[in-house]
């Protein structure tokens, strides 16, 4: 979804909210308000009041709920490329120690130790490296 649309999306949904919050607040105070009260003109500025809040409340939690959804995957993204990394490292010193040339191809045997060596941690605290 490209920016502009999703910022017409945010203003529409803004507006929505704000429009459903005056109309319901304006269906609990009709009577109030056809009474003709002396204070007809404060309550209009509290529905209409409200409303606003209610709306900024709501953008508020949009905006929150948005940047934690672009924010997550990003950080997910970010540990899985460590990860591929540190594979790929652990990969490359594996053919370095264990690897089997083969018709002039550098191959991985599957014995225990290279299992073992792919499978350890790699920031176990005190093992010493292979």
């Amino acid at each position: 979804m490209g920016m502009r649309r999703f910022l017409r999306i945010y203003w529409i949904a803004y507006l929505i909210s704000y429009l459903i919050a005056v109309a319901i607040l304006l269906w609990l105070y009709w009577g109030s308000l056809l009474r003709g009260e002396d204070n007809r003109v404060f309550l209009l500025a509290a529905i209409f009041g409200v409303s606003a809040g209610s709306a900024s409340v709501f953008a508020i939690l949009v905006e929150g709920g948005i940047r934690a959804m672009l924010l997550i995957p990003a950080a997910v993204n970010k540990l899985l490329d460590r990860g591929r990394a540190e594979m790929d490292k652990r990969y490359e010193e594996a053919y370095r120690r264990f690897g089997i040339e083969v018709d002039g191809v550098v191959m991985l045997p599957r014995t225990p130790e290279v299992r073992e060596f792919l499978d350890r941690d790699s920031e176990e605290p005190g093992k010493p490296p292979n």
